[in-house]
This record gives structure tokens, sequence and C-alpha cells, in this order.
């Protein structure tokens, strides 16, 4: 394995690498969250603080109020020209906050900052500053120091320093482009820096700074604060640039930087405090006090440079460990890819490949991809690739692409790819998971063939099946036609010998006619049986919306002849309406009760109910009858097959085959539950139990 460190972008570091065959590239990312949202308050807060002060100021010199020109028991004022000019200034500062996107207002505000830059120098060159009395610039005696430190003995003017301030950070305001930025913030910082003791001086206090302060770097204490806050307002109004920048960035140098930062500026003015307070309690002379404040200074700094130290090592130890880790990572994914069945490439924006695995490289047949463009392994790749990166989603994924490749030979083969999309700081990437399906569309092609020729056998065969069928019924019907003419003649002849010469014969001669008679009778139905169940799929079903109630009453009239004084009792429950041809389902009602009408002969009474399960969706007709075996059940429907006896249950073995053919007709089915000598219930249903009104229906019961 070998591995380096590359430079991406200003915020993020890659450790790249190569695992066996794979390159690998990890993101170490060490920027944290968005530092900069202390922008906006801080700009607000500055501009406010120091604004309020320059009006503070200047009402307390159009009022004749001094000590608001001062803000501090015996402190120097603060002249109406830096008052006007800090205004100026806060004017400029918002005006550029203002226009980071409004080209016009960022030209205001450079016109401003060059009028107040303009002033601040003019003013430094007239000489219109403050001249406090001393011929050597530095007072000496205390009574020159008490004189300085009487507002009312103050001369008025303006204090170089202030100028040389305001000029400064007039300057800052016009350089806060990208290329001199870190110049503008020099000079702000300067611009703090020139106030910087005058603060200290204030909080240590005025006796003892302005007896050591030369006079042309005593300013006002307002001055010092309004300077402080225009600094600040700069600053965040350019915190996304130069100096600023590294120090609000997520990476070790600007977190580091803010933890040292407080302890930098308040523990030096927080020791020489100390220091001075010691000394006016006469606690200690001027060289004890000096040693003991550099004491505490050196004491101070080890201890900040200490916790930096430990900070750092724990720092660099997570650094370390997350490294390890993304190492690790990346192994594993590296061996993930290195065996994977799939190809894997990953393209950037340009349509370059960045990443290949070795399945990827065997499928294409080519020892590198790196490099190569996606268009000149699959020519429809790059449409793929615009097509997902027209979205303005983040992220996308595609899947079940059908494209074809391109080995280095010419040769063209087909893929099965996924592709996904990925944006990250800005930079879209592509994965592309694909998979050459050569054999599976070969063996597709090749099912596909053998069903087509399997389904032209099929296809073959089922026409000869229903040619064979076909000739099968017309021979059938013709045989059965044919045996009507001679059945017929047969049937005559023995009535006419019956009607006219049955008193002159002999008892057995008697009983073999009528056996004649009975015989021909039962071949003629049997042969209109047949007749009816060769031609049932040849008659179209002309549907309409049947009542089967009232199809069921007229049944019951007409087998009225067949009751012949039998004890029978019909319950008919209500029962929705079906979608079917009126004339064949008749025909179904007609044969049920026929047979439950058969069947029950000798049960006294009879029961026979007709109604709609609604559990089973589907219409039934049971009985009390003698029953049959269930498990022989299927037989019921097949043509000439009989579960009883023709002496006692006479029948053709045809009715049964013909319902279930016309229920089939229908798109239903038929099927028949029963036990011996405890009745007998068939159900059947037409298109699939969906009859036309779903009325609801009640099933009435059946004493067995």
């Amino acid at each position: 394995m070998t591995s380096g460190w590359g430079h991406v972008n200003d915020n993020t570091r890659i450790f790249g690498g190569t695992v066996g065959n794979i390159e690998v590239a990890i993101t170490n990312s060490d920027r944290g969250d968005d530092r900069l949202s202390w922008r906006a308050p801080v700009f607000r807060y500055s501009v406010a603080i120091s604004t309020v002060i320059a009006c503070l100021v200047l009402v307390g010199h159009f009022a004749g109020i001094e000590w608001l020109t001062t803000l501090y028991p015996a402190g120097a004022p603060t002249s109406i020209t830096v008052a006007f000019l800090v205004l100026a200034l806060e004017a400029s500062t918002g005006l550029a906050w203002h226009g980071r996107h409004r080209p016009n207002l960022r030209r205001a505000s450079f016109v401003v900052a060059g009028l107040v830059v303009a002033a601040g120098i003019v003013m430094f060159a007239a000489g219109e500053i403050r001249d406090l009395p001393s011929s050597a610039g530095i007072p000496r005696s205390p009574d020159e120091i008490a004189a300085q430190l009487d507002v009312a003995a103050m001369p008025a003017g303006t204090s170089p320093l202030a100028l040389l301030g305001i000029t400064a950070l007039g300057l800052s305001v016009i350089l806060t482009s990208k290329k001199t930025a870190a110049f503008a913030q020099i000079l702000v910082f300067a611009a703090a820096a020139m106030t910087l003791s005058a603060a200290v001086g204030y909080l240590l206090g005025s006796s003892s700074i302005y007896s050591s302060m030369p006079t042309f770097a005593i300013i006002g204490f307002p001055t010092v604060i309004m300077f402080f806050s225009a600094s600040a307002a700069i600053i965040a109004a350019n915190g996304d640039r130069a100096v600023t920048a590294e120090v609000s960035s997520g990476l070790v140098g600007g977190r580091l930087a803010r933890r040292v930062l407080p302890a930098v500026l308040i523990a030096p003015i927080v020791i020489g405090w100390l220091r001075v307070f010691g000394q006016n309690l006469n606690l200690y002379g001027t060289a004890f006090g000096i040693s003991l404040m550099v004491t505490s200074l050196v004491v101070t700094l080890g201890a900040m440079l200490l916790v930096g130290t430990i900070w750092l090592n724990k720092v660099d130890r997570e650094r370390t460990q997350a490294e390890a880790e993304s190492i690790e990572r990346a192994s594993r994914i590296a061996d993930i890819l290195e065996g994977a069945a799939e190809g894997v490439v990953t393209i950037n924006s340009n349509g370059v490949i960045t990443m290949a695995n070795p399945r990827a490289k065997l499928a294409f047949a080519r020892d590198d991809l790196m490099d190569v463009k996606i268009k000149d392994l699959i020519p429809s790749g790059l449409e793929a690739l615009d097509v997902l990166d027209g979205s303005s989603s983040r992220t996308g994924f595609k899947r079940d692409l059908r494209m074809v490749g391109e080995t280095s030979s010419g040769r063209l083969f087909p893929i099965e790819a996924s592709l996904s999309k990925r944006v990250i700081r800005g930079e879209t990437t592509f994965t592309l998971i694909f998979r050459d399906v050569s054999e599976r569309v070969r063996a597709e092609n090749r099912i596909r063939a053998l069903n087509e020729r399997l389904e032209g056998q099929v296809r073959r065969r089922t026409e000869q099946l229903n040619r064979t069928a076909g000739d099968l019924e017309a021979f059938s019907y013709s045989v059965s036609h044919d045996l009507r003419a001679p059945l017929r003649a047969m049937s005559g002849f023995a009535r006419i010998i019956a009607d006219d010469f049955g008193g002159d014969l002999q008892p057995e001669a008697r009983h073999y006619l009528d056996r004649i008679q009975a015989n021909a009778a039962h071949m003629s139905n049997l042969i209109d049986g047949l007749l009816e169940f060769s031609k049932i799929d040849r008659v179209a079903a002309s549907r309409h919306d049947v009542d089967l109630a009232r199809l069921v009453q007229e049944e019951i009239e007409l087998l009225e002849p067949a009751i012949d004084g039998r004890a029978v009792n019909f319950e008919v429950a209500e029962m929705p309406s079906c979608n079917a041809d009126p004339v064949l389902m008749r025909r179904v009602v007609a044969n049920l009760l026929s047979n439950a009408l058969k069947f029950t002969e000798g049960c006294d009474p009879a029961k026979i109910a007709i109604g709609f399960d609604e559990d089973l969706a589907a219409y039934f007709i049971s009985d009390n009858g003698v029953g049959f075996d269930d498990q022989r059940a299927d037989k019921l429907f097949e043509v000439f097959q009989r579960l009883h006896s023709r002496d006692k249950f006479p029948g053709a073995g045809i009715g049964l085959a013909l319902t279930r053919r016309i229920v089939e007709k229908h798109g239903g089915s038929i099927w028949a539950k029963s036990q011996p000598h405890r009745g007998a219930t068939f159900y059947f249903s037409v298109d699939e139990g969906k009859p036309a009104n779903q009325t609801q229906v009640a099933r009435a019961g059946v004493d067995a």
C-alpha cells in the first residue's frame, strides 16, 4: 500500500493511496460547521454602538454637556470632527455590507470612505490637532498633569492619533476586495492598535497613562469605543477573507486561535491592572512591580502554551486515529470493489473516469481506465449523465439502464447499469455500477426462440386438436342424426304392433314388446342429449339480466305433472339476478330441479331449497334425497357417468355434463357436496361469482 497527501481545496485534504489494484481517495475534512454566523450580529451591534457614541458626543458639544464628550471622569474629550467622521465611516461600512451583491451600493461605499480618508489627510496636514501645553510634549510635573486632566482646561482640536486611525479605517473599507483584503485588515488592526494604549490607560487609570503618554497620543474615551466598534464592524463585513477567515475557520489553526485569543487579550491587561493597583496601595515599588508583572506574564503565557500543547496533541491523536480508520475503511472498500462481480467506475462532471475497479477494466478489455472519457466506452453513457446532471437535486439515482459498451477492439456488448449522482462541495461525481449481460441476453434469445418454437408447436397441435374435435363432433352429430330414422321406424312399428295386435299377443311377447318400446324411447332421449351436448359450444350466448328467482318459479310450475301427487316442499329464497343467456340458464335450472325431484322420490315429504350463498358467491339447489359419496362428486359431470342404478333412477347420464358445459360457457363453475342418504347440494356460479345485481339474499335452510 502506498499513500500520500494531496491538496484539493482550501478546506479539504485528500489522503490518497493504492490498495491492491484499486486507487482510492479518502476525504479527511478538518472543516467544522460554518463559523461565519457571528458576522451579522457583530456588524449590527458594532455599528449601533459607534453610531450611538458619536451621536452622544455631538449632542454634548451642541448642548454644552461636557461629560457627554468624555464619557469618563477627567478624560479627554472627543471632537466634533471625529464624531462626524466616525458617522461617515459607519455609513460607508453599512453600504459595503449591503452592497456585497449590489455594485451601486458598493461604489457608493467607496465614495463615502474616500471622503473620510481625504478629510483625515487634509486635517492632519493642516494641523487641526490638539496642542496640549508642554514644551517637550510630555507633561512631567503633577501640576501639569492636573491641568491636562482638567476637561475645562483642555484645548479644542483633534488628536493626530485619532486622525490617523480614521484614515486607516477609511482606507480599509476601500481596500476590501479579495486581492487587497489582507492589507485592508492590517490597516484595521493598526487602527485598533493605535487606540489600544489609550484604552489600556483608561482601564489602568487616567493619571498613570497621562503621566507617561505623549500629547499627540491622547484621545478621548468615546473615540476609543468608536474606533474599536468601527474596527469590529469592518472585520465583520469582511470576515470571510484573509486573517479573519483563518481565525474563524474550522481548521486546527483557527480553532487554536479562538481558544488562545481571549487569554492573549485579557491576561496582560488584568496583570497590568493588578500591578498598578498594588503599586497605588504602596504594596511594592516600581522595580518589584515590573518584576512581578513580567513573572506573571511568563507564567500565564507558559500555562497557555501548555494548554495549547495538550489540546493540539489531542487533536493530532484524533486526526491520526481518523486517518487510520479512513485507511481501514478504504482498504475494506477496495477489497469489496476488487472482488465485486459488477464493474464500478466513478466519473466527474466532464465525463472523465476517475476510478475503476478490476471488473470494469476486464469488461472493457483495458489495462487502465483512468482519464478515459465515458463516451469512448459507452456511447450513450454521456446522455445518461446529462439527464441526471440536469436535475437540481444534489443526489440522484437511476436503475435498470440498458446501454451498449465497446471494448478496445471495437466489440459491442450489452450492459445493465445503475447510475448515481452526488454533489460534494460543489463538485459533481457520478458512480456507474454495471454488469456485462451478454450471456443473459444470449440465454434470453435462446429462450425466446424456444418459446416461439414451442408456441408454434402448441398452435399447430391446438389447430389439429380443434380439427379432430370438430371432426369428432361432426361425426357424433351425423351418427346421432342417422340413428334417428331407423330408431323412429323401430319405435313406430312397435307401437303399431302394440295397437293392432296387442290383444292377440302372449304375455311374454307383450313383455318383450314393451321392453322394445322402452329402450327405443331411452335411445331416442340419449340421441337427443348427445345432439344437444355437441351443439352447445356452437351456440352463442346472448347475455341479459336474468331473474333467477322468477325463472325457478316458472320451472317449478312446469314440474307439476312430474310431481303427480307427491309431497314436495319447494323453498325459494331471494337471490340476485345474473348476467347470462336466459335460454341456457333455464336449462341449467331445469336439469338441477329435475335431478332434485328425481332423487327425492321416496322422501315424505321431499324438500328442495333454492337460493344464493353469499360466502361462496354461488347459487345452490339442495335436496334431502338419497345423496351420494362426496369423493365421487367429480364423475357426476362427465358424460354417461352415473352414481346410481338406471333401473331405480332412470336417465341418459348427459344432463349434468350439459349443465357444466353451460355454466363454464358463462365463465363460472359448478360443484356438488353430499353424503349418502343425507341429501345433496349443487352449487354454480356465473362470471366467477359476480352476479349482475348484488341484492342481499338469505339462504334457506334444508332439513336433511
